[in-house]
């Protein structure tokens, strides 16, 4: 991840907030539903990014660099680089910096539709990614 996402302001949208800073990249850009929304998420040294809902989103986050508290209904993880997080839709959620170094994700939000509300899954891992995934795919 580069140091200025100014960098990419050309191109993709930016949001700037005081505890670091997001590039938002969404395919296909003309849809409100059914669109697939990944971002560059930086979180800058000791900031955190306030307890907050994603109503209707599910996320994965992939941490690339830094590390981390992420908590997710409640529920407290270390995140370090190299770890997938799993947010299901409706859960709320919490990021801490806890290092001198930026912490950085690749994030994807996907739409859910009429899912059940009263789901509280949440999935850390920390195996490397080729582990889990599915080479092919």
């Amino acid at each position: 991840m580069t140091n200025n996402l100014n960098d990419y302001n050309d191109k993709h949208d930016v949001q700037k907030f005081d505890w670091g800073e997001v590039v938002w990249l969404h395919e296909p850009t003309n849809l409100l539903t059914e669109r697939l929304s990944a971002g560059l998420v930086k979180f800058f040294p000791g900031k955190s990014q306030y307890s907050h809902v994603h109503f209707g989103e599910e996320q994965i986050l992939y941490v690339l660099s830094g590390k981390g508290i992420h908590i997710v209904n409640g529920e407290e993880k270390d995140i370090k680089e190299g770890m997938l997080i799993h947010c299901p839709p409706y859960s709320e959620h919490e990021v801490i910096n806890i290092g001198k170094d930026d912490l950085t994700f690749l994030i994807t939000y996907t739409p859910s539709k009429l899912m059940e509300v009263h789901q509280d899954i949440s999935v850390v891992n920390n195996k490397y990614i080729l582990d889990v995934v599915e080479k092919e795919v």
